[in-house]
């Protein structure tokens, strides 16, 4: 799905703010132009009353020592494959009713990539329960399934190695700069100073016509 071009600030450093919405998740993206073209990608599954369904993986950032979710397993028991940082640390055994969590991360003041994932799903409308026809396994609540990835577009225009660790100082400002323009006017039609460079390469990821 292309974003649509949603505001951009003509000051620089320059940045075009997008979002993409489906059935699953709400990314934000924010292509900034200073020393370089850098993207930052935020972001979370739907949101839903009670709890956020998943269907079979959820991956989320969390501060350390630990993150405490409360999860509860779809139509029959399930366990749930944890992994921190890429690394597989154990597997936690949902049940139907929900029951409270604790994930041990490693102890320092950083923030880590927790995964949750299952290796199979059911749809609440192939079992007769209801007219749903997601595919789902597990639904968490209690802790906000959020995550930040940051990317040097002139680098890497695949997008492949995320900097958001590695680089923690423009991903905190490029974090800043999302959140004020989420919530700025739109910017009249004409006043983004991108370069043509610049342009040109949102062009070939899809981000403008």
């Amino acid at each position: 799905m292309r974003p649509l071009l949603e505001g951009a600030d003509e000051q620089p450093p320059r940045a075009v703010y997008a979002e993409v919405r489906d059935l699953e998740t709400v990314r934000t993206l924010v292509s900034a132009e200073g020393d370089g073209l850098h993207q930052l990608l935020a972001s979370s599954p739907n949101s839903e009353p009670g709890g956020t369904w998943i269907s079979r993986t959820v991956t989320f950032d969390a501060p350390a020592p630990r993150v405490r979710v409360e999860m509860q397993s779809f139509h029959q028991p399930r366990a749930i494959q944890v992994t921190v940082d890429g690394l597989e640390t154990g597997r936690l055994m949902a049940g139907t009713e929900w029951r409270e969590f604790d994930v041990e991360l490693p102890r320092d003041r950083g923030v880590h990539r927790v995964e949750l994932a299952t290796d199979e799903c059911e749809s609440p409308a192939s079992l007769g329960l209801s007219d749903d026809p997601r595919c789902l396994s597990f639904q968490i609540r209690g802790t906000p399934v959020h995550r930040v990835e940051l990317y040097d577009l002139g680098a890497d225009p695949g997008a492949e190695r995320d900097l958001s660790r590695s680089d923690a100082e423009l991903t905190r400002w490029m974090a800043g700069r999302l959140h004020q323009l989420r919530w700025s006017p739109v910017a009249a039609a004409g006043s983004q100073a991108l370069s043509e460079e610049a342009r040109e390469t949102l062009r070939t990821l899809g981000y403008l016509d």
